[in-house]
């Protein structure tokens, strides 16, 4: 029977899948977001976390192995600065504060003749992640350099 102006027909109701479909995909990618961005430098995050616990429990030679060093920074030198009579005392407690990933990195550069500074962004991407640890409750906090491809510890460059 068809229809009239008056009396169309009857249309068929919306396929409630669709919706369910659609708030289901959002969901998914707003999850997913979220999940990215909470652990993205979780592994840099971990080896700060490993290279700290073995400081808290004066575990040097762990320590200086997750460093990574070059050949030329001894396992001495390494001492100077994360021993217990390095710069930085006995380690008793550590906070990680931050962790972000460096995209380009800014230099001040001083003009001669008491100019102002500059500004100079440097691109390229960073190819290490910068983790703000504070060391015994103290102020200021430090930065560690993480290595993205090999994990390896350092002051940053800058």
């Amino acid at each position: 029977m068809s229809g009239t102006l008056l009396q169309p027909e009857p249309s068929a109701p919306p396929n409630p899948w669709l919706k369910r479909a659609l708030v289901g995909l959002v969901v998914v990618l707003v999850a997913s977001t979220a999940l990215y961005f909470l652990f993205r430098h979780y592994p840099e995050k971990r080896q700060v976390a490993r290279f700290m616990d073995a400081l808290v429990a004066q575990d040097y030679r762990t320590a200086y192995e997750l460093w990574k060093p070059q050949p030329s920074f001894t396992y001495e030198h390494f001492l100077r600065i994360w021993g217990p009579n390095g710069d930085y005392g006995r380690l008793r407690s550590y906070e990680i504060v931050d962790v972000k990933s460096m995209g380009s990195v800014l230099l001040r550069v001083p003009v001669e003749a008491g100019g102002k500074e500059r500004t100079l962004s440097v691109g390229g991407g960073g190819s290490g992640i910068i983790v703000t640890i504070r060391i015994n409750n103290l102020n200021p906090p430090i930065q560690l350099w993480v290595e993205e491809k090999d994990k390896s510890l350092s002051f940053p460059p800058f």
